[in-house]
């Protein structure tokens, strides 16, 4: 396991996680290089939300510690930290006031569900613990079904592609198959979430409104006519019938209207190159 490293005058921090995390663990360290020696050796503690990580001495310096199951510590704080930037972005990514789960919180689980090969996740109000129940992607449980507790962080290291999702509000549903997110919907039942983890512009009200005024299209053929760029976060709507015509649209407001239909390829490159426009303006 790759170890991040800042040196102080006094001794060394060092925090052990996966390189895809240098980011974040150097955000870490950059934050634990500004206190006092005395609070660093008094169990400083930093709380993720999803769990706390500890500050310990060691040799020439410190190690940043996160729990390891219930009782005991791990210097390798990968899952931990996957987990909360995740939960950060899932949260940004739909708009939703996140409702956090601890690591330990416990999570209802069908009779052996957690060797199915898709399950849903839905949190309810009117279960212990998280809220959150787990069970086999066929039909949801009856009152018969036999329920076992666990707690969140063995279902985020059997299924690592939930931990984002963990902090979603009540009677949000997560469907899972063969490891990775196929669906989530939200409180209201639409699927805002398709495979693979693909934001759907049914999570975006006030873009589908905007497209459907700027295209003359109704709200069905919105969404059926529409597509999510993952990196940059813009939705592309598009009208193939009579004047083609294609509408990049970003939840921060920018967008582009193009006169025909164009190839998603350009679409990027005309964003990249940062063609965003006002409302209404059409690029040549």
């Amino acid at each position: 396991m790759p170890t991040h490293e800042f040196t102080r005058p006094d001794g060394v921090l060092r925090v052990d996680a996966d390189d895809s995390l240098a980011a974040t663990a150097e955000n870490l360290l950059a934050h634990l290089a500004a206190l006092p020696a005395a609070e660093l050796d008094d169990d400083c503690r930093i709380d993720l939300g999803w769990c706390p990580l500890v500050v310990a001495k060691e040799g020439d310096g410190w190690r940043l510690f996160g729990p390891d199951g219930a009782e005991g510590r791990t210097p390798d704080v990968t899952p931990h930290l996957f987990a909360a930037v995740e939960q950060a972005r899932v949260a940004a990514l739909l708009g939703v006031r996140p409702e956090p789960i601890r690591f330990d919180a416990e999570i209802a689980v069908e009779h052996g569900a957690l060797e199915a090969d898709a399950i849903y996740l839905r949190r309810g109000s009117d279960m212990a613990g998280s809220g959150w129940h787990l069970g086999p992607l066929t039909a949801e449980a009856g009152a018969d079904v036999h329920l076992h507790p666990h707690p969140a962080y063995e279902i985020a290291e059997k299924f690592p592609a939930v931990a984002g999702y963990l902090t979603l509000p009540k009677d949000y549903l997560v469907g899972v198959v063969g490891g990775g997110i196929d669906a989530v919907f939200n409180d209201q039942g639409k699927r805002v979430i398709g495979p693979g983890g693909e934001l759907k512009i049914e999570a975006q009200p006030e873009l589908i409104e905007r497209a459907t005024k700027e295209l003359g299209l109704t709200s069905a053929e919105v969404i059926a006519h529409s597509r999510h760029h993952p990196v940059h976060g813009y939705f592309m709507v598009w009208r193939s019938e009579v004047d083609p015509v294609m509408l990049v649209l970003h939840p921060n407001g920018e967008q582009l209207r193009l006169p025909t239909l164009v190839h998603p390829d350009r679409v990027e490159q005309h964003w990249t190159d940062g063609d965003r426009t006002p409302a209404g303006y059409v690029l040549s």
